[in-house]
């Protein structure tokens, strides 16, 4: 398992993999793999944690795509997002992007930093708090809001799994 202050590295990295741009992405990559390697691990320790992680369910909120081609305009990252929303652990209904984003800041302020919570800037607090109400959301958006809910799940297995680790 990654530990929490690895996970908030990569989380702030990963978004960036999504450039238009060939440089950035490379880097991005590059980037990700020495934060990797500073903490001893590889792209499988980072692989095998998605593998495994408790959100478990995410995947099938995507909508699945048709035998046709996609249209490229709608996958660019300002694009209107087409998915209404995700799955938020468990359930069995797709959340929409507010109560996404709400659930997101409720799960940073209640965890404690030293688990990996806190880890949202105030600009990035202000950033969720617009998402409230009936706004549009784009796919970097939602590509955004999905990898704070992944660390703040992160962050809540740590604190979960803190007797855990002191035994």
């Amino acid at each position: 398992m990654i530990p929490a202050d690895i996970a908030a590295k990569l989380a702030k990295i990963l978004p960036r993999l999504a450039s238009e741009h060939d440089g950035e992405v490379v880097a991005a990559a590059h980037a990700m793999g020495r934060t990797l390697a500073a903490a001893g691990l590889d792209w499988h320790a980072l692989a095998k944690t998605i593998e495994i992680a408790p959100i478990q369910s995410a995947p099938s909120s995507f909508p699945q795509r048709s035998s046709t081609a996609p249209d490229a305009k709608s996958d660019a990252p300002n694009a209107s997002c087409r998915r209404a929303g995700m799955r938020l652990r468990d359930t069995q209904t797709i959340e929409p992007w507010s109560r996404v984003a709400r659930y997101g800041l409720m799960l940073d302020w209640t965890m404690p930093k030293a688990f990996g919570g806190r880890f949202l800037s105030k600009t990035d607090r202000d950033r969720l708090k617009g998402f409230e109400g009936d706004v549009s959301v784009t796919n970097a958006d939602a590509a955004w809001i999905e990898a704070v809910v992944i660390q703040a799940h992160q962050a809540v297995e740590a604190w979960r799994n803190r007797e855990k680790a002191a035994a």
